[in-house]
């Protein structure tokens, strides 16, 4: 069966301390001292846990770099964070058009960032244009990308269940490309497990390992304005 498949694609701890004086006629002051002494060990015990670093801080540079394509326009294309040269002169023409969601695509405890385009009013869908990852869960990194390039390259991807991402390209005129699946692993790796190259558009998805049954639908994804 052939398959045209181009779809584009802190929580805070809360601090307990407890602390207790033991007071006496006799020796007021001295048991005050001891009980205040405790109760500082305690503070200085509990507030020593460090809150998780939200979303939008793990992804600092991302959001920066998107930041810096709407005010500048297209970057230069040598960083990890890098986009398409279509997606960043759109983002930087109508950047309202842009939104973003963090999901945890391969339930690692670790949330990607999903960057999708909005169509006009007549086309309310979102079309994914991106998803970045961390690596070692550190480093944002551009996982996969889908763009509609003004030479007649096509680029799209869909997202799968256990962090399977697949990424299809190919040329407009001949239908010739390629499609690749990456995993993303559970130690913040993306991994390369599938590649298979096709002429005229004409490719199975299970020649891959995929099922197209198995295509997360992320139109109702909590989507939220890039840019406020």
């Amino acid at each position: 069966m052939n398959k045209k498949l181009i779809v584009m694609v802190g929580s805070f701890i809360t601090l307990l301390a407890a602390c207790g004086a033991n007071s006496s006629p006799t020796n007021f002051s001295s048991n005050r001292s001891s009980a205040t002494t405790q109760t500082a060990e305690a503070t200085t015990e509990s507030t020593t846990t460090v809150s998780k670093p939200s979303d939008k801080e793990l992804y600092r540079d991302v959001l920066d770099y998107f930041e810096t394509i709407r005010e500048k326009g297209m970057q230069l294309l040598t960083s990890p964070l890098e986009l398409a040269p279509v997606i960043q002169e759109s983002m930087n023409k109508n950047p309202n058009e842009f939104y973003i969601d963090f999901r945890d695509l391969n339930e690692d405890g670790i949330n990607e960032l999903l960057l999708a385009r909005k169509g006009k009013s007549d086309d309310p869908q979102y079309y994914m244009h991106a998803v970045y990852y961390l690596e070692d869960g550190i480093t944002p990194k551009l996982a996969v990308q889908g763009f509609t390039g003004s030479g007649g390259a096509r680029q799209g991807f869909n997202v799968y269940p256990e962090g399977k991402l697949s990424e299809v390209g190919f040329s407009s005129g001949t239908g010739n490309g390629s499609i690749f699946v990456y995993q993303l692993t559970k130690d913040s790796k993306r991994e390369l497990i599938a590649k298979k190259e096709f002429e005229r558009l004409e490719f199975e998805l299970e020649d891959v390992g995929l099922n197209q049954n198995d295509i997360i639908d992320y139109q109702d994804f909590n989507w939220q304005p890039l840019f406020n």
